[in-house]
């Protein structure tokens, strides 16, 4: 990727859409670095491995300092690496950080040499625990005319990236890292990390949406559609069983039966895939989500709604302007208001949670009366971006709860236009109430469970202020308090006729 598109372009601000996916391939860049007083030196020893891949990958590098220069020849790979072959750059730089404004960016091109196969690009990092090293990245398919990052992020690891055969136009991929000082008052520390590439010929893609492409994969979308119609035959030019279905309102209940009774290999393969201990799961940007509800919109459309399959999904993720999910000591949840207000607290039409903490943007209250209100832009750098944000290409497949019947008596002019949402205490359902699979959507214990509390969007009957959440045991829900914070999992409608319909032409 050239120099000067970085630097136009500002990509370096995080933009967390998507979390970590199954890392299939073999690589590795050792990276090491270290501080002394004022002046941090860093090295990065560049190794890669690939099996099956045809590839030209081109390196550099630069500076704060000003410096900026190859990271030697080209690495050619043939393809005929069947358990891996390792190659490095010759040129290893070593970087001063002197100052809070020194950096390094370090420029990867990718190029696919293989007219009709693929292959699947993951980045890891570890090590920069305590460091004060921040580490960035940008991801973007080349033209012939632009180079526009279309994913970017500030997690230790980059979902994986599915680089497409030359003759499709896009086996051109450009990676940024860069490295810079979290703390401009204080030195590097202990700061030790190995970096890994993995690149592989074998991989197939498994996530329905490229991030980098902004579209979605054909042969995912039909095993999903073969998934939770239970019928091998479906896909996007044959959707009958779907419709069929759509027209039923079918429930999580009768998907998963559906699934399991085709034997259909699409089930969580670390659960059991009988009854209320099983799940669907499929990848869509990076996140890992659950079918809960296949039915019509308004305009005749068959939606498949999807539930964040896990709150942990989010870990180190960004919300708000400068947030982070937080997982482990339950640090920093997701606020339901920036402040506590009486009869409005918990309005979720006009909460914190739905417009910030989402992504939806719009305006949130912060007191008793109408003129107590903030609002919110959407932000690139949210865990939610790719929801929420048009430019990036999935929305267009989105239907929002104002075009939903089952939604519309609910959905207040506050989330109705929403394109994610947190779901209701009635769509979920309690097993203390529902014995079985319980609410509207007949989820399973499997889906329903979480390692956090969750909000839900529903308000406690009987008192002012609070909402139900989700337990920690399956099928459990409870009031809380809309001063205390919890996790998040929200859901989404996603149009299979028009996806389908757009796939198939």
């Amino acid at each position: 990727m050239a120099t000067k598109e970085f630097g136009k372009k500002k990509i370096w601000k995080t933009l967390s859409l998507f979390a970590l996916m199954v890392l299939t391939i073999a690589a590795s860049v050792g990276v090491t670095w270290a501080a002394i007083n004022a002046n941090v030196k860093t090295s990065f020893n560049v190794r890669y491995t690939a099996r099956n891949v045809h590839a030209i990958i081109s390196g550099s590098y630069i500076t704060g300092s000003g410096v900026s220069e190859s990271l030697g020849d080209d690495l050619t790979f043939s393809g005929n690496e069947a358990t891996g072959s390792e190659q490095k750059f010759t040129n290893e730089p070593s970087i001063v950080f002197k100052d809070y404004k020194d950096y390094a960016e370090f420029h990867y091109t990718i190029q696919n040499t293989s007219e009709s196969n693929g292959f699947a690009v993951t980045i890891n990092l570890t090590g920069l625990e305590n460091s004060n090293l921040e580490i960035s990245y940008a991801a973007a398919y080349r033209t012939s005319t632009a180079t526009d990052a279309k994913y970017d992020c500030n997690r230790a690891s980059l979902s994986t990236m599915y680089v497409k055969p030359q003759s499709t136009g896009q086996g051109v991929l450009d990676i940024g890292i860069k490295l810079s000082l979290l703390d401009p008052t204080k030195d590097v520390k202990n700061a030790q990390g190995e970096c890994s590439f993995f690149l592989d010929g074998l991989a197939e893609p498994t996530d329905m949406f490229n991030i980098i492409s902004g579209e979605f994969e054909e042969d995912p979308v039909n095993t999903v559609l073969q998934t939770i119609s239970g019928d091998s035959t479906t896909s996007v030019t044959n959707m009958s069983a779907i419709d069929t279905l759509a027209d039923a309102n079918t429930t999580s209940e009768q998907l998963i039966a559906k699934a399991n009774a085709a034997s259909i290999n699409s089930i969580n393969p670390g659960v059991s895939a009988k009854g209320l201990n099983s799940e669907i799961i499929i990848e869509i940007g990076g996140f890992k989500w659950t079918p809960t509800y296949l039915s019509r919109d308004t305009e005749g459309n068959a939606i498949l709604t999807l539930w964040l399959a896990d709150s942990s999904e989010l870990e180190g993720l960004k919300y708000d302007l400068d947030q982070t999910f937080d997982y482990h000591g339950r640090a920093n949840f997701a606020n339901w208001q920036t402040e506590i207000s009486s009869h409005r607290a918990d309005d979720y039409g006009i909460s914190y949670l739905r417009c910030a903490v989402l992504n939806n943007g719009g305006s949130y209250a912060t007191g008793n009366y109408d003129n107590y209100v903030a609002t919110f832009e959407k932000q690139s750098s949210s865990a939610f971006a790719l929801l929420t944000m048009e430019s990036l290409g999935l929305t267009k497949y989105i239907v929002t709860p104002e075009n939903v019947s089952w939604q519309q008596n609910d959905a207040s002019d506050g989330w109705k236009k929403d394109t994610i949402w947190i779901p209701s205490y009635q769509e979920v359902g309690n097993s203390t109430v529902d014995k079985g699979y319980p609410g509207m959507w007949k989820v399973s214990g499997e889906q329903y469970k979480s390692p956090d509390y969750c909000w839900t969007r529903t308000s406690y009957t009987g008192t002012t202020g609070a909402v139900y959440i989700l337990g920690l045991n399956p099928m459990a829900a409870y009031p809380s308090g809309v001063n205390h914070a919890n996790a998040v999992r929200p859901a989404f409608h996603l149009n299979l006729t028009k996806l389908a319909a757009d796939l198939a032409a």
